[in-house]
């Protein structure tokens, strides 16, 4: 059997071949998420996303990096691309589920978990995102960040309903 010698340079591309295919390969994942264009009573809200979306939990939505608003969409809200770009309406309040557990907590903050439009005894979390109500100040200029403003709704309102994607 007779051995051929591999030139250097062919050696070194295939060496490097090798390298950058046994690399981890780094995959960005975005999810889409959405406010409803209907408003809703809060017995309404775990039904109220279209199919392939669930209502959303707050810490669902706490990282904007990893999300993509769905403007496009014929269930968001979309106010235009003139007043609303591509991104999500702000100071829109929509029901969203904040993640405590059934107790007096819940009670508090999800309607009796969704089942309550008794406005007296129980309230809803709703959430919008708008400017912080401190800016960041640096050297030459000022920064406003972008967050999420909570407040509590009486059960007896209409809301949007915020809505991600099924992983």
């Amino acid at each position: 059997m007779k051995i051929r010698a591999i030139s250097a340079p062919l050696f070194l591309v295939i060496l490097c071949a090798a390298v950058v295919l046994s690399q981890p390969h780094i995959v960005s994942a975005v999810t889409d998420y959405y406010l409803t264009n209907t408003a809703v009573a809060p017995t309404k809200a775990l039904t109220a996303c279209a199919s392939g979306f669930h209502m959303a939990s707050l810490t669902e939505l706490s990282n904007f990096g990893t999300l993509h608003y769905y403007y496009n969409y014929s269930h968001a809200v979309n106010l235009g691309i003139a007043v609303q770009g591509h991104g999500p309406p702000l100071a829109i309040p929509g029901w969203i589920i904040t993640g405590y557990d059934i107790g007096e907590a819940a009670t508090i903050s999800n309607c009796n978990n969704w089942t309550s439009t008794d406005g007296v005894s129980y309230s809803g979390t709703v959430a919008s995102i708008g400017l912080a109500a401190t800016p960041t100040a640096y050297d030459n200029f000022t920064v406003n960040s972008i967050v999420w403003n909570i407040a509590y709704q009486q059960c007896g309102a209409l809301n949007y309903v915020w809505c991600i994607a099924n992983p």
